[in-house]
């Protein structure tokens, strides 16, 4: 009996092997290299993937999410260009037949919303959103084992869904958290963004203990990764964990300042947030600090979203004088 057992975990393993595409270990390279955000490495693994493997529309998807990836973290539009060749290249040559570059060509999409999410261009996020869900939809029905493309249309469905009022012709495939949840626990290449985005939407949903889990996890087996800090700190700060997000922030503080001197939006994020959890807290030298900090943003930019910062920044300081 136990030998009957043994031998069909066997083929269960060799099946599960030979079920992984054959360029898995070497996405899943160019992969830590993204989320250790080494992203001239990775951009360099990209390419090499696609003269390995002889496969254009991987390295090029691979590149797009790189320069997408590279975008959000530096709060920046200036590589536009380049994700949008990369992603017209995607969309352009892909095989329909094929599960794995449909659901590209969804991804392609789908880093095409991020974009215009950030520059509030609402039509080109339902136009790119809507493509996005078509693809990936479709991957989903030649292969309904590709979990991958429940992340992508888990987010779309998700965003849908909480918009109904606003664009009540549209209608979510699918339960997005689920689907979501799905690529996380069974994805071969989206397990962490999987992950990163379910800690987003508990937070959301007040769901605070399931995202501590998934950002601890990823805080762990990448500490230095600036955006995984990100969620986690939004998180302590939405639960009112303040003891415990203000290490957090003071991480990401030394990390931005050391690193991303001229990414002023994540400054004046870090700036604000760090003055109202030591006020808060009844550190008032502390607070002070940060909001002079916060205060000489104001001259090196006119970004909103900064000033929006500096506005709740200005409010804050009558507080702290009182």
């Amino acid at each position: 009996m136990r030998k009957i057992i043994l031998i069909m975990f066997i083929i269960f393993f060799v099946f599960q092997l030979n079920a992984k595409p054959a360029y898995f270990d070497d996405v899943n390279r160019v992969l830590l290299q993204l989320y250790s955000q080494k992203y001239e490495t990775a951009i360099s693994l990209a390419d090499s993937i696609g003269i390995k493997h002889q496969d254009t529309i991987l390295s090029d998807f691979l590149k797009a999410g790189i320069y997408s990836t590279y975008m959000s973290d530096f709060e920046t539009d200036t590589l536009w260009d380049s994700l949008k060749k990369y992603t017209n290249r995607v969309i352009k040559s892909h095989n329909q037949r094929d599960a794995y570059e449909v659901f590209f060509t969804g991804g392609a999409y789908l880093y095409r919303t991020y974009f215009y999410v950030w520059k509030n261009d609402y039509n080109n996020i339902i136009t790119n959103g809507m493509n996005a869900l078509k693809y990936f939809n479709k991957s989903i029905e030649i292969d309904k084992k590709l979990y991958d493309g429940y992340l992508g249309r888990g987010i779309v469905n998700y965003a849908i869904d909480q918009f109904k009022d606003k664009v009540p012709l549209m209608k979510p495939t699918g339960d997005g958290i689920k689907e979501i949840s799905l690529a996380a626990d069974s994805g071969l290449f989206t397990k962490i963004p999987a992950m990163d985005v379910l800690a987003m939407l508990y937070a959301e949903e007040e769901r605070y203990d399931e995202s501590e889990e998934n950002s601890k996890y990823l805080r762990r087996e990448f500490p230095e990764n600036r955006m995984f800090l990100f969620t986690h700190i939004k998180t302590l700060l939405s639960a009112k964990k303040l003891k415990d997000v203000l290490g957090e922030l003071e991480i990401l503080r030394i990390n931005l300042e050391e690193n991303q001197k001229r990414t002023y939006v994540n400054l004046a994020f870090v700036y604000y947030n760090l003055s109202e959890v030591y006020y808060n807290l009844g550190d008032l030298v502390k607070s002070r600090e940060n909001l002079k900090k916060l205060k000489k943003l104001k001259n090196l930019t006119n970004n909103k979203k900064i000033l929006k910062f500096i506005k709740k920044g200005e409010n804050l300081v009558k507080k702290v004088n009182e």
